[in-house]
């Protein structure tokens, strides 16, 4: 019976002590999700992140038919080269922007001693966030995270009370590479296609979905042949499908000419692929080369990736193998060596 009464009273206190932990301090001016930078996600024109020996810098991509963001992430170790990576980011850079724009507070801390801000990592070697949105920049010094909360202190740059806001953007901003760079070729779903205008090896065809709705029970049979559907249509797309971004090539570099390329070499044409919804609008287009060697290595450029970039060859091998016998064409090259197409590192 103790025992029963002794937990009972833990328990009671351990109730007590988040109740009070829930209530806002007298330094606290601002209800949770205070607003500290008012911008819709699709506004703003630079995001900029500063930690110590890198960066991240994120504008919208420019351009005739450009889709998504740009992003160049920067590295600068105390020792060691300077490297700068720069890729299209779509789905997960929309959701970071909803993250930080409009960025809300969870909790107003109120104004905290300068001989404390160190301890918070607000000091001079804090992360610097710069959200611009328009003609509107606001710069934000960013620091530890508060143990066991998921947040992370956060105060303007130019002074005031300091801030709890959420720490998710910041993980993915400190993994970037991982995180934000756009690795499907395409944003539209499989459903929204209605047709495919494809072209390889010399010879042209056009492919029409049937029962797109339904992914599973979708079908393609070519114009030319449409009460006949052949399962190597959808095995091939589903193939192009599986071509996902492992790099990305500068702005203006072709394949085979990049310089890490052991030998310049020229890059040999796949296959182009047009997408078109229903309605006969084009949601997207894809070109996939081939450059030679050992062992080889396969680009694609879309209008999601905006420049080229590389994709996993052991892929590559099987949509080069099946473009000739999707568009009816016999007069296919040999098809590249799955033995010597290995993935990239």
């Amino acid at each position: 019976m103790k025992r029963v009464v002794f937990h009972g009273v833990l328990a009671l206190l351990g109730l007590g002590l988040a109740w009070q932990a829930s209530r806002p301090t007298e330094e606290s001016s601002a209800a949770p999700g205070e607003r500290l930078f008012a911008c819709a996600p699709d506004h703003v024109t630079r995001l900029e992140w500063h930690p110590p020996h890198e960066s991240v810098e994120i504008v919208p991509a420019s351009g005739e038919g450009a889709t998504g963001y740009r992003v160049t992430h920067t590295t600068e170790p105390p020792e060691g080269e300077r490297v700068v990576k720069h890729f299209r980011g779509l789905t997960a850079v929309t959701e970071l922007l909803g993250q930080l724009a409009p960025l809300g507070a969870t909790r107003d801390l109120g104004d905290v001693a300068d001989t404390q801000l160190g301890e918070l990592g607000l000091d001079h070697e804090a992360a610097q966030l710069t959200l611009t949105c328009g003609a509107r920049t606001q710069v934000f010094a960013v620091g530890k995270s508060a143990y066991g909360s998921g947040m992370r202190y956060l105060r303007r740059a130019e002074g005031g009370h300091v801030y709890l806001v959420s720490a998710d953007p910041f993980r993915a901003l400190g993994m970037a590479d991982g995180r934000l760079m756009q690795r499907d070729l395409h944003g539209f779903e499989s459903t929204e296609v209605a047709k495919v205008d494809v072209t390889a090896y010399g010879q042209a065809r056009t492919l029409l979905q049937r029962g797109r709705q339904n992914p599973r029970m979708a079908s393609w049979v070519a114009n030319d042949d449409a009460g006949h559907v052949n399962e190597l249509f959808g095995n091939w797309l589903r193939d192009v499908d599986r071509l996902r971004a492992e790099r990305y090539l500068d702005e203006g570099v072709e394949p085979g000419a990049e310089p890490r390329a052991a030998t310049p070499s020229t890059p040999q044409p796949i296959a182009r692929l047009r997408y078109v919804d229903a309605e006969g609008h084009e949601l997207g287009h894809m070109e996939l080369v081939l450059v030679e060697g050992t062992p080889e290595h396969f680009f694609a450029r879309s209008e999601a990736t905006g420049t080229w970039v590389e994709v996993p060859a052991s892929v590559g091998v099987s949509v080069a193998r099946d473009a000739a016998t999707v568009v009816g064409s016999s007069a296919a090259p040999t098809p590249p060596s799955a033995a010597t197409a290995t993935p990239t590192e």
